[in-house]
């Protein structure tokens, strides 16, 4: 997993096809990293910073009508935020949140608001 989300952070993303199908899966693997704790696994640490950036391209490249601000899980992104001491972690997720963030119109179902940092 963490080789290929490598890749994705070289590649362009505006070159991949559907490249917005990727968005679900990222959130997925996520969710799935965010139990483990950083200093116990920092393969997992890498693949949330990873998974994290390429969201972030991803929402700073693609259309916004190609992208739904329903698709973001912002409290997996907060968690994210909260769980992590690793600062690099806390720096993509951010980053995640500010692409994101212009996007929303005050209509979106899971980010009307972001939850509290």
């Amino acid at each position: 997993t963490e080789p290929m989300l490598e890749l994705l952070q070289l590649k362009e993303v505006a070159t991949i096809v559907n490249a917005h199908a990727l968005v679900d899966p990222l959130f997925e693997l996520l969710s799935l990293a965010l139990p483990h704790a950083a200093d116990a696994h920092p393969a997992v640490e890498r693949v949330k910073q990873a998974s994290l950036d390429v969201l972030a391209q991803l929402w700073k490249t693609l259309d916004a009508k190609e992208l739904h601000v329903d698709a973001v899980e912002a409290e997996t992104v907060v968690a994210c935020i909260k769980t992590s001491s690793d600062p690099q972690t806390q720096h993509y997720a951010l980053l995640l949140l500010a692409e994101v963030r212009p996007h929303v119109k005050g209509s979106g179902k899971r980010f009307q608001a972001f939850p509290a940092l």
